[in-house]
């Protein structure tokens, strides 16, 4: 927990479903999480945490 950041964002549910997918995949390229999803999933697997 010491080296966690939480962000949230806030969108009008206007916007809708595809709207909130697009931003979820855009910010998974962008922050490249290292504790989302299975190993497998991953673009890089075994990658090593950014420290």
């Amino acid at each position: 927990m010491d080296h966690t950041t939480q962000m949230n964002f806030i969108l009008d549910e206007r916007v809708g479903m595809p709207v909130l997918n697009l931003l979820e995949a855009f910010l998974h390229c962008q922050l490249r999480p290292v504790f989302e999803g299975f190993d497998s999933q991953r673009a890089e697997p075994g990658r090593p945490p950014i420290r």
